[in-house]
């Protein structure tokens, strides 16, 4: 009995020794390949950091905008010997990204992979095309001329050396200026200058708000009045702070602007292109697809665009034309725009007025329809302001970086008796909330990587050589903002949801004009009649957005398709789910995986998806296979280790 007994024993301590002995190499296994797994996150967790840094080294006035001052002193080098210098670099992170084990991350690492590895690549892609329009930085729509504002405002005026910073910085812009004469001769040399609609205003804009003023009236001063004056610091100091401002205004950067108007109107005016359309440039067809495709991120055609935009016209008039009959106008859309634009009832008389408004719908109106459609709404204030030239209809700055600042919805305000009320609820629901600043809030509240969550919108004329915009994600989401307004029955009347539906006939005409100008070799008056046949927009903002799509091409084309890719995720979600898709989670989905890709929006509504079907076991989906195998682990070993009873 015992002898038996023993047996058994021994028999029970051999196996267990040998389970143990398993167990031991299973999860020395496992071990090896946890520290496999974190060795791939951490490296790369460590080149995102890395390559972030080195981006705002080599662009300080970016590091500035997103908040970080340790480059305020700096401007970037805009010469030829640099855009290779930053090719070359993205070439190195690639190829330091490409031996990382994507298969050993967890799912928002393999998203964090795959958007640095597409973002780095658009900047190396873009390379073939650096002496394109990147030769080309001034145009009437940006440039040192047009930037300055945001340049200055930007900037923290804090301390004594926050001030020596900013006046570093005034004493080389000088040497700015003369980089982008440099790269502009260079174009004229190529033959691959802008039009000349891109490039006329701009000795008028620089004497208007530069050389015609004094020193102490030019926006450049204004840190040296009142931010000054509060600054607590001797008075003598201050004496000489503003000395050497006004000292390097009028002796450095007058005299520089004046030597950049006087290139801009005897040498490079005479050589711009003939065409409107980049398609006169040598391989300009192809020169656009790339234009397209690095602002669409997706592989449509400029053939496939410009039937979209035929389709969504028919579409959007169709809409239009209900709310004609609602309102038992007899009449075509032509007929009713001409109506509205001579009824005093749509105009104020004054920009006070109008800006009284925007601020009526940006923080009463609108605010309390969000919840409708949104939750975990982030609180992060803007401010309005009046915009300092006469360009589009409102645009918007995002806080910076740890919402170092608040956002701003800039509006344009001059001549307002040109700008139909109509379209103020909608241009506010695309630039404020739930468009823009929304979008911001969330992103810079949400735990991306840096390069992620804070993009530099700088640069659209170097278009493809630049780092993503991510313009289709951003624009399209503003966009389908508009449309959210009618959802959220934020239109007070059909007037308004006319001008909705004028809004987004708008950015589909855009499919339309751009393609046309640059691929299909449209001319400027055949924009301009394209808008005026179907949008009530004036006749003078119709044609600064013609040439603005002349001057940029292929960016107009993102809101549009990017809107439309948001609507059909949405659909796929709703289709798929029935009962079980939640708009507010949907939503939270798009905005909180920030600016990525449509491409990949896509593969994050797919998991979406995945984790919501009620025969799906999501928290299985959720659980990484580390996470498992430690789970199986301790499973065998407390069966094997307990005691027998």
């Amino acid at each position: 009995m015992w002898h038996s007994y023993r047996g058994e024993t021994v028999h029970e301590e051999m196996e267990s020794r040998r389970l143990i002995v398993q167990l031991s190499v299973f999860g020395v296994l496992l071990v090896l390949a946890a520290k496999g797994i974190a060795d791939d996150k951490s490296d790369l967790n460590r080149l995102v950091t890395e390559f972030y840094e080195w981006r705002l080294a080599d662009n300080p006035e970016f590091a500035t905008q997103s908040g970080d001052s340790r480059y305020d002193d700096q401007l970037e080098n805009l010469t030829i010997a640099d855009f290779e210098m930053r090719k070359t670099k993205c070439q190195d992170y690639l190829l330091r990204l490409g031996k990382i084990d994507r298969a050993k991350l967890g799912e928002s690492d393999q998203l964090n992979y795959d958007v640095m590895r597409r973002f780095v690549q658009a900047l190396v892609d873009g390379y073939e095309w650096h002496l394109y329009n990147s030769l080309n930085p001034v145009n009437f729509l940006e440039g040192p001329h047009i930037d300055l504002e945001y340049l200055v405002s930007s900037l923290p005026f804090k301390t004594k050396k926050n001030y020596e910073n900013y006046l570093t910085r005034l004493e080389l812009l000088p040497s700015r200026l003369s980089q982008m004469v440099a790269l502009m001769r260079k174009a004229i040399e190529l033959g691959r200058t802008n039009h000349r609609v891109s490039m006329d205003k701009i000795p008028g804009q620089i004497s208007e708000g530069i050389t015609n003023l004094s020193a102490v009236e030019t926006f450049f001063y204004t840190p040296f009045k009142d931010a000054l004056t509060n600054l607590s610091i001797p008075e003598d100091e201050k004496s000489q702070l503003r000395a050497r401002g006004q000292n390097v205004i009028a002796n450095g950067i007058q005299p520089a602007f004046a030597n950049l108007s006087m290139f801009i109107a005897d040498e490079y005016l005479p050589n711009t292109r003939s065409g409107y359309g980049v398609s006169s440039y040598d391989r300009g067809s192809d020169y656009y697809k790339a234009c397209l495709k690095w602002h669409l991120t997706t592989d449509m055609t400029p053939e496939e665009v410009h039937e979209k935009g035929w389709s969504e016209i028919r579409r959007i008039s169709a809409e239009m034309n209900k709310i004609l009959a609602d309102l038992k106008f007899r009449g075509s859309i032509r007929d009713f725009v001409n109506s509205l634009k001579t009824d005093p009832r749509f105009f104020y008389n004054t920009s006070d007025e109008l800006l009284a408004e925007y601020n009526v719908i940006t923080r009463e109106l609108i605010p309390q329809h969000l919840p409708k459609v949104f939750k975990d709404i982030p609180v992060i204030p803007f401010e309005i302001r009046a915009m300092t030239n006469d360009g589009p209809l409102g645009q918007y700055y995002d806080p910076g970086q740890n919402n170092s600042r608040p956002g701003v919805f800039e509006v344009n305000l001059y001549n307002p008796k040109t700008k139909l009320t109509v379209e103020m609820v909608a241009l506010s629901l695309h630039e404020v909330e739930p468009g823009h600043h929304y979008q911001a809030s969330v992103q810079l509240t949400e735990h991306l990587p840096d390069y992620r969550k804070n993009l530099e919108y700088s640069k659209y004329y170097a278009i493809p050589f630049n780092f993503p915009f991510q313009t289709a994600y951003s624009e399209g989401w503003a966009l389908y903002a508009e449309a959210l307004g009618e959802e959220m029955g934020v239109y007070r009347n059909n007037y308004e949801l006319f001008g909705r539906y004028s809004s987004e006939i708008f950015r589909a005409c855009r499919l339309v004009a751009d393609t046309g100008l640059h691929y299909f070799n449209w001319t400027r008056e055949h924009a301009i009649e394209l808008f005026e046949n179907y949008t009530a927009n004036s006749l003078d903002g119709i044609k600064i957005e013609v040439d603005r799509y002349i001057t940029w091409p292929g960016q107009a084309c993102a809101y549009k398709i990017g809107e439309l890719k948001i609507k059909d995720l949405r659909k796929k979600a709703s289709d798929a789910l029935g009962s079980n898709f939640d708009l507010k989670e949907f939503h939270n989905r798009i905005l909180k995986t920030g600016p990525v890709p449509l491409s990949i929006l896509e593969t994050v509504i797919d998991r979406y998806i995945r984790e919501s079907r009620p025969t799906s076991s999501a928290s299985t989906t959720s659980v990484g296979t580390t996470t498992i195998a430690i789970l199986v682990l301790c499973h065998l070993f407390n069966q094997f280790a307990a005691p027998k009873g």
